[in-house]
């Protein structure tokens, strides 16, 4: 079973591996032109126009339902309307620009159109949904200013490296564990379950239990991929294959309540809502428009790709998750010497899945007055802040509004 599952592993692995690796050039390029700064400049009326920007910028972006919160509380606090910012937290984390391509290798053209229209059409849902059942009652933080950022790629050299560092390293290291646990569990699944094995799980039933499966599970739009076409291959009606694919990605039981803290019960009801509604519609579009038969494990590939491209972009791929992991769960910050006279702070910080999570969380405190010097623990989900001053409440703060629950944690 062991050697079995391995092989399949492999195989899921080359047929994606073209694809992603195309997905995360793309993304790179994507992420010099539509960064949170951009988007900010864009969504700061209540109208439908933001809410409609909001849903198109966030279906090419790759960035999962927990690296979206934090972004999204940003663009709330320089000054999105509600309904523009909840659009984009419904609609980014369904799809990017490397995921449709995963899909396209895995689950054909049919999977790969309907992600990203679903994804934009429940995002424009959810948005307006927000705006006229729970319409501003408060005014946004001020728009962001429109001085570029200084340390912004300015030639083409910059940019190009700028773009396949952010591609193939930093969007590499924030999907590693999702995608190696996806394609794990998907050789499992593939060695494992008899074929057809779920075949009673169809129809509006069983779009119905994969929505009350997904929604408080973590995947990530890429590695929900490799999942669902082992799922269908078991049985699983290709609609609630999509409502998988739809839910999963968008909810989890983390992201739920940082939006009930963010926004309030409405508008997290408005949020879960607006995703069974549109996974039921879009699910039931989807298996009007299957062919029963029309897919196999090795999918509709219309390029062609020939099977030495395949191996050595899976060799290249599996090189790049794994370093990815190791990078982010194995190698923690460095201890940082505490200066004389220095004040040290632990806080403990919960719901933290990547590096955009560190990231985010890292910036945000070393804007903080008095802080000096901050190190992210993303494996003991601990942030270490070093400065003159400090003010442990007001840190809590900072890290709260970007929707991580933190609280102070004494140094033992």
């Amino acid at each position: 079973m062991i050697y079995s599952s391995i092989i399949a592993f492999w195989q899921t692995l080359c047929e994606m591996s073209p694809y992603l690796l195309f997905g995360f050039f793309l993304a790179g390029l994507i992420s010099l032109f539509l960064t949170p700064s951009t988007v900010q400049k864009h969504l700061g009326s209540a109208g439908w126009w933001s809410v409609i920007k909001a849903a198109l910028f966030g279906v090419p972006l790759p960035l999962c339902s927990c690296s979206v919160i934090p972004i999204a509380a940003s663009l709330r606090k320089h000054g999105a309307s509600r309904g523009a910012t909840i659009s984009f937290l419904i609609s980014t984390p369904q799809t990017g620009v490397d995921s449709i391509l995963v899909t396209l290798s895995m689950l054909g053209p049919l999977f790969a159109i309907l992600r990203p229209l679903a994804a934009f059409v429940s995002g424009i849902l959810g948005g307006v949904a927000v705006n006229w059942l729970d319409p501003e009652n408060e005014q946004p933080g001020s728009p962001m200013s429109s001085n570029s950022d200084p340390s912004f790629p300015k030639t083409l050299f910059q940019k190009l490296k700028a773009a396949l560092s952010y591609g193939f390293f930093g969007l590499s290291q924030d999907l590693a564990k999702p995608m190696l646990t996806g394609l794990i569990i998907a050789a499992l699944l593939a060695v494992v379950v008899p074929d057809n094995f779920f075949s009673q799980i169809s129809g509006i039933p069983g779009m119905l239990l994969m929505i009350a499966v997904s929604i408080p599970l973590y995947v990530c739009a890429t590695g929900a991929v490799p999942i669902a076409a082992a799922l269908l291959l078991k049985g699983i009606s290709p609609g609630a294959i999509f409502v998988f694919l739809m839910t999963g990605p968008a909810t989890n039981a983390a992201t739920i309540s940082i939006i009930w803290k963010l926004f309030g019960k409405k508008v997290a009801f408005i949020y879960i809502g607006t995703m069974v509604l549109c996974g039921l519609c879009f699910g039931m579009l989807l298996e009007m428009l299957w062919i029963p038969g029309s897919l196999t494990m090795s999918a509709i590939c219309p390029l062609h790709i020939p099977d030495w491209a395949k191996t050595s972009s899976a060799i290249v791929l599996l090189g790049m998750l794994l370093y990815g992991y190791f990078k982010t769960y194995q190698l923690r910050p460095k201890p940082v010497a505490i200066p004389e006279n220095s004040q040290l702070i632990l806080l403990s910080i919960l719901e933290m899945k990547c590096q955009k999570c560190v990231r985010s969380i890292t910036d945000a405190l070393l804007r903080c007055p008095g802080v000096q010097t901050v190190a992210v623990d993303l494996a003991k989900e601990e942030a270490q802040i070093i400065g003159h001053e400090l003010d442990a409440q007001k840190l809590i703060e900072k890290v709260s509004q970007l929707g991580f629950p933190a609280k102070e944690k004494r140094n033992s």
